[in-house]
Order: structure tokens, then sequence, then C-alpha cells
């Protein structure tokens, strides 16, 4: 067994992060581009899902076309994708952060994005 001697909370991705994390999963996955409006709007109506649930959204949608032979549609593929991570799930992660966490001077509080890993860590990568 390892022991790891830092607790790191990752965040859900923000409005920005979650619309640039579809955008790379559509154009990774060869689909029509949608508008950056769309986009907008598609980021908005995500909060709450973490990336890996933004990306298979994108590979939902690409399913269902494949299967029906329309177009890829996101909004269809929202609507029926819920996130895996519930509101009480991120509450516990953000109470163990908080009583468990590390704090760095270049960053703050362990509840923020990931840190640098310490530098014996690169004699182990």
């Amino acid at each position: 067994l390892r022991h790891f001697e830092r607790r790191i909370a990752v965040p859900l991705p923000d409005d920005a992060a979650r619309k640039e994390i579809l955008r790379r999963a559509v154009v990774a996955r060869r689909l029509p581009m949608p508008s950056d409006s769309e986009l907008i709007r598609f980021s908005k109506s995500t909060v709450g899902y973490s990336a890996s649930d933004l990306v298979l959204i994108v590979k939902d949608a690409l399913g269902i076309a494949r299967d029906r032979g329309e177009q890829p549609d996101l909004a269809k593929s929202i609507s029926h994708i819920k996130p895996t991570i519930s509101e009480d799930i991120a509450l516990l992660y953000a109470t163990f952060s908080a009583r468990f966490g590390h704090e760095s001077p270049a960053l703050g509080p362990s509840n923020h994005l990931v840190r640098t890993p310490p530098p014996y860590m690169s004699l182990y990568c």
C-alpha cells in the first residue's frame, strides 16, 4: 500500500472550463462545431457536471446520431445525462478538503485548483 501525504480536492469545472471541455470533446470526435453562443448555453446548462460527464454527453450525442442517421444533438444528450456528482457528494468533498486539506503559500487552501507536486515526487515520476 502507498501512503499519500496530500489530499487534493479538484473542484468541478466552472462555466469557461465546461465550455472548453465541450469544445475539445467535439473537436476530438470530429463533430460539427456548435456556435460559440451554443457552447456558452450548453456550459451554463451543465453546472455540476464533471469533465467526464461532459465528454460522455458528446459521446452520447455521437452514438445517438450514428444509430439514427441524424446530426448530433448535444441538447438532447444534456437532457437525459445527469451529473455523476450530486450536491451532497460535492459538499462531502468540500468538507473533507476543509478538514484534512493542506495549505500552500502559493495557492492557499487545498480546496482550490491542483497544486504542483512536492519536489521529491520527481524522483518517482
